[in-house]
């Protein structure tokens, strides 16, 4: 509660124009201190609902009802996948005409590089072995980046090093579970990084653990890379990934059946070049940042867009 009221003694002082929200505790109190300071325009955005089929079902139906009042008094809801606008629809948060598709988006062009001294940044990090595979996540539950450790520890051979890149609060047990799994040789946690657009171009397989998500960055990079991307079947990555074709989709938690994707991926070095290709030419212009930014624009100068879902009909 106390960052609801610094939160409405800020936008009465400075009387904004338009609130615009992200995540989801900061969208519910920061739309509600929007609200009652009376600021005209009050837009969210959708990074995935906060509930989701882990949680207690009191706690999932909490959720619910807090998006769904909250809805009313937003004059937007921007979701950044097709799947959270169904699944937002379908819960009754919302009104159709609320919703906008408005993708997430990344420098494409410098992900799409194709020229990196790859042995020489892999050298410099002390990485030894000639395959990896590697993540981009914080380490939190969402993220289940446990389980990327557990589906390492079935891939064996000194020939495959595994790399995270991202920090957080399980960084503890993930080490515990490193070493229980007798990969400290071959594992390595850099951290948080500002170089992910080089460090990205090392890996040789993409892995995504999450429980749920929205539409990731991570993937998109990892993706615009030409990375084969083996990730969960949750949520926006179901609406991007397209079976065997651009990667593989992973029931969430089952770090065995992702285990055999990885090793196939890593066996077959044809085929890894064959997905990556795909995975590259699935981040279509949609996902430039500059398109993203443009169409935020004119919905900031005047309310209006013509990004509504009325393009999209098939979702109902």
């Amino acid at each position: 509660m106390l960052t609801f009221f610094l939160l409405l003694k800020e936008f009465l002082q400075i009387r904004p124009h338009i609130v615009h929200t992200h995540s989801s505790k900061a969208g519910i109190l920061g739309r509600w201190a929007a609200f009652f300071a009376g600021v005209p325009r009050i837009y969210h955005t959708i990074h995935g609902f906060p509930f989701h089929q882990q949680q207690f079902f009191l706690t999932r139906q909490l959720y619910v009802f807090l998006e769904q009042v909250t809805s009313c008094i937003s004059s937007r809801l921007i979701a950044i996948t097709r799947e959270d606008i169904k699944k937002g629809l379908a819960k009754g948060i919302g009104r159709r005409s609320k919703y906008l598709l408005i993708r997430d988006g990344i420098e494409i062009k410098k992900f799409r590089e194709r020229q990196f001294p790859r042995e020489l940044l892999k050298k410099a990090l002390g990485i030894k072995e000639e395959l990896i595979v590697g993540t981009v996540s914080c380490l939190k539950p969402q993220k289940n980046p446990l389980d990327f450790v557990r589906m390492a520890g079935m891939i064996p051979g000194r020939r495959v090093g595994f790399i995270i890149v991202g920090d957080g609060i399980l960084r503890k047990r993930m080490e515990e579970e490193i070493y229980k799994n007798r990969l400290n040789d071959r594992f390595y946690l850099l951290g948080w990084r500002e170089d992910v657009e080089k460090i990205i171009k090392i890996f040789d397989v993409f892995v995504l653990t999450s429980l749920w998500e929205g539409l990731p960055k991570a993937l998109l990079e990892a993706m615009a890379s030409g990375l084969p991307p083996v990730v969960t079947k949750v949520d926006g990555m179901k609406e991007i990934i397209e079976e065997s074709k651009n990667g593989f989709l992973i029931p969430p938690g089952d770090y065995k059946e992702m285990a055999g994707k990885v090793k196939i991926l890593l066996q077959d070095k044809t085929l890894r070049e064959k997905i990556g290709e795909k995975a590259r030419e699935s981040v279509k212009e949609e996902f430039e940042i500059s398109g993203m930014v443009s169409k935020l624009d004119n919905l900031y100068r005047d309310g209006s867009t013509d990004f509504s879902l009325e393009k999209y009909p098939h979702i109902r």
